[in-house]
């Protein structure tokens, strides 16, 4: 299917006095493109916002309302899914969830969003904690990837800190193993 169009901020196409920067194509494969009313809504409430001029991939091809499947069950807030079940994806960035959300976290699911602790994680989460195959992005720009367990690296991971540093091998919850 089509992939829906991924918001930029708007300083991105206009300068301070407000009118658009020199060079840009309109278009859907160019630089921006207008949306209609009814798509830009569609968008609000799908995907919890973006400006009204939106850049496309450059595979882009015109959004219809049908793209994206999106089925939620529970409390929105801010126009975002916030605790419940359901499956939502923004097609452009790849974040989204298929499972189970709390307070707009990742819970029961498989996703990619931000878990309470404020890290950034794609893939397995089960009650909040990483569990199974994925990579987490700490806030301090710590990376871990590979195996986890109950939120700690547990199987085959790597650790690299945020000055470049890796630490690779078998973890024990969290606990790299001889070294």
């Amino acid at each position: 299917g089509a992939r829906p169009p991924s918001p930029i901020n708007n300083l991105a196409l206009f300068d301070l006095g407000g009118t658009l920067r020199a060079g840009l194509e309109e278009g859907l494969q160019r630089d921006y493109y207008v949306v209609d009313q009814p798509i830009w809504d569609m968008f609000v409430q799908v995907y919890g916002g973006g400006p009204a001029i939106l850049r496309y991939s450059p595979q882009g091809t015109a959004p219809i309302a049908s793209d994206q499947e999106a089925v939620f069950e529970g409390e929105w807030r801010d126009m975002r899914p916030d605790t419940g079940h359901g499956r939502v994806f923004d097609a452009s960035t790849g974040f989204g969830f298929d499972g189970e959300l709390q307070g707009g976290f990742l819970w029961n699911c498989v996703g990619k969003g931000l878990l309470q602790s404020g890290s950034h994680f794609e893939g397995v989460v089960v009650e909040g904690l990483p569990d199974g195959k994925g990579r987490e992005v700490c806030p301090d720009g710590t990376v871990l990837e590979g195996d986890f367990a109950q939120g700690c690296l547990h199987g085959s991971g790597r650790v690299t800190d945020p000055h470049g540093g890796v630490e690779e091998g078998e973890w024990e919850y969290g606990e790299l193993l001889g070294i």
